[in-house]
């Protein structure tokens, strides 16, 4: 494998950790079970098989390539929840989910705008301003 497969690899990987995350923050009982199982003993353990390939530490002022992940407080939560998905705590992570993969705040309006959300209405605009503040380039929707 080269390392741009490898790194496509960890990109996938992220992808589905936040896709877990986000299940996990609206189904505490789905958490517990997607949690990662321990470690063996130290004295049972086998030794780890040496590294093919490491890629290059970022420098310390360089901005990480993946977004941060989407965080809302427990209030916008209820309140996305609530006017936007119907109450639907599935359809909510179903959509945080599809929007925490996509690179672009422009992929996120044009995702929103397909799928019948008012881009002019106030909690759309709050949903969008929320969901797109992890991409560097955009400018912010409320002053």
């Amino acid at each position: 494998m080269d390392t741009k497969e490898l790194l496509d690899i960890a990109r996938e990987l992220q992808a589905l950790g936040r896709r877990l995350e986000a299940i996990a923050a609206t189904e505490p009982e789905i958490a517990y079970s997607i949690a990662p199982e321990p470690a063996p003993a130290a004295d049972t353990a086998e030794p780890a098989p040496e590294a093919v390939c490491e890629p290059e530490p970022a420098p310390v002022n360089a901005r990480s390539a993946e977004p941060l992940p989407i965080t809302f407080s427990l209030n916008d939560r209820y309140r996305f929840r609530r006017g936007l998905f119907g109450g639907s705590d599935e359809a909510m992570s179903l959509a945080v989910g599809r929007i925490a993969d996509m690179h672009s705040a422009e992929e996120v309006e044009h995702y929103l705008a397909a799928n019948d959300f008012d881009l002019d209405d106030d909690l759309v605009k709050d949903f969008l301003r929320i969901t797109t503040r992890r991409f560097d380039s955009h400018p912010p929707l409320l002053a």
